[in-house]
């Protein structure tokens, strides 16, 4: 059974509810700004070593030394944040995206890990994370594929509502 070819005009017109993505996202993508977390100056260089190698264009990447640097800098939303998953002030980073998702909520958050599990991308996940990456398990040109998409998806994604106790409804 073949189906009807849609030109995107037509899509558009059929589906005027929905935001497509530009044809072309080179030029969304020629100021990324980048925040690396990460407890390790080694880590945190072999990342922008990467992403500066990859093909696609970073503005700026910055390092931060803790996730509490981090939210506590009053620089602007980076587009994608490149999260270590342990560090000692902050333990397991996962618990910790959905406050950086509501202070940068229009971000992307990737998890960069040395132990990958399938919870762990689950609960990543789960929290609001783009991606989960294994340290040193991707070339620079994927790294910057993976980064340069959580930049474009970051903000599309709703931040997981929260609930205090009390004020659930079954």
């Amino acid at each position: 059974m073949s189906h009807p070819v849609l030109e995107k005009s037509e899509y558009v017109s059929n589906h005027p509810e929905q935001e497509l993505l530009p044809a072309d996202t080179s030029d969304s993508l020629q100021c990324l700004d980048v925040a690396i977390v990460d407890d390790c100056r080694h880590d945190a260089f072999l990342v922008e070593y990467a992403l500066r190698k990859s093909s696609q264009p970073f503005k700026e990447i910055h390092h931060f030394g803790s996730l509490s640097e981090f939210l506590l800098a009053s620089s602007p939303t980076p587009d994608v944040v490149v999260l270590d998953r342990v560090m000692p002030d902050t333990g397991l980073t996962e618990a910790r995206i959905r406050e950086i998702r509501a202070r940068h909520n229009r971000c992307g958050v990737i998890v960069h890990t040395s132990a990958l599990t399938p919870s762990l991308r689950s609960t990543a996940a789960h929290e609001g994370a783009v991606a989960v990456v294994e340290k040193g398990s991707l070339t620079p040109e994927a790294l910057g594929m993976i980064v340069a998409s959580a930049a474009i998806i970051g903000p599309q994604m709703d931040i997981i509502p929260q609930f205090s106790p009390g004020t659930q409804k079954l």
